[in-house]
């Protein structure tokens, strides 16, 4: 792939996320929605700094950003976490109930998207890239980590 394939592909995949939402709820700031199904996908492990290097924001946005989810309930202190110098966060329950409701919507539209708007072998073909994507997404992922702790956990 050539560096313009490569900006294309950049291009529709963060057009094709815009385009089916996220954001459902009017009680939700777009980077509070990003760092709630952020922390899901982290774990055990969502801190402030690993949230903050995942989705390319600064660390006191996304502290005062979880603090707001704290308040709403949807994310709690992991009282559990193995280093108490590490504040990590977890969803709650309602933070459950509210990103599956999120993700089913996403994926809803995702896939009225493609029964409509692609033939039978093209979704077939674009069912078959989403372990590749999702192998570059973790690798990026892991770069990004692994960059910031070289910095000393900036993000």
């Amino acid at each position: 792939m050539n560096l313009g394939e490569a900006a294309r592909l950049h291009d529709a995949v963060d057009r094709l996320a815009a385009g089916l939402g996220g954001g459902e709820s009017a009680d939700l700031s777009v980077s509070a929605w990003q760092i709630l199904r952020e922390a899901a996908r982290l774990g055990g492990d969502a801190s402030p700094s690993t949230i903050a290097v995942a989705l390319g924001l600064r660390r006191p946005n996304v502290s005062h950003a979880i603090r707001e989810l704290q308040r709403g309930g949807l994310l709690e202190p992991d009282g559990a976490a193995p280093d108490a110098r590490r504040r990590i966060v977890r969803l709650t329950a309602a933070g459950r109930e509210v990103l599956g409701r999120s993700r089913t919507g996403r994926a809803h539209r995702l896939a009225t998207l493609v029964a409509t708007q692609l033939g039978a072998d093209e979704a077939r073909r674009l069912a078959e890239v989403v372990p590749l994507l999702t192998r570059l997404a973790d690798t990026a992922f892991a770069a990004d980590v692994e960059s910031a702790s070289a910095r000393g956990g900036r993000a």
